[in-house]
């Protein structure tokens, strides 16, 4: 009986513990674009990917991951994932650098009021409109906005 118990808690505890798996952008961009570009993707909004840059990849795709890396707005520089299943828009994470926060008005967020955490220069803010879900996580290097449906 002390077995099976040891064996149980064993199970138990060894299970418990969760791992995150990180899924990589099927598709990079780095040429330039412009923010106003893209911000004619909302999330929610339908659209098929097309790819015609290579014929090793398929021309249509409903669902994936796209990574646009040289996003400009005036002289800032950041990057966006979009990301789409079965040809809608379902999520876009902005990736800004700590001292870009000027640029959160410009994507859709003027007023951001942010909690802080335990650890000094972390902060989230977690905003909820127009039927989206958005989170924004900043710390001393980056800040970072995630938009969900």
């Amino acid at each position: 009986m002390k077995h099976l118990a040891l064996l149980f808690f064993f199970c138990i505890s060894f299970l418990s513990h969760g791992q995150v798996t990180v899924t990589q952008p099927e598709y990079y961009y780095v040429s330039k674009w412009k923010l106003e570009e893209l911000q004619e993707l909302p999330v929610g909004t339908k659209i098929l990917f097309q790819q015609n840059c290579t014929t090793k990849l398929p021309a249509n795709v409903p669902t994936g991951t796209v990574f646009f890396e040289n996003v400009y707005q005036q002289d800032q520089h950041f990057s966006i994932a979009v990301e789409f299943k079965d040809t809608v828009i379902v999520s876009a994470t902005y990736y800004l650098k700590a001292k870009q926060t000027d640029l959160l008005k410009a994507i859709g967020y003027p007023d951001v009021r942010a909690r802080g955490s335990a650890v000094k220069g972390q902060w989230t803010a977690v905003l909820h409109a127009n039927k989206r879900h958005t989170t924004i996580v900043g710390d001393k290097k980056r800040i970072v906005v995630i938009e969900t449906l």
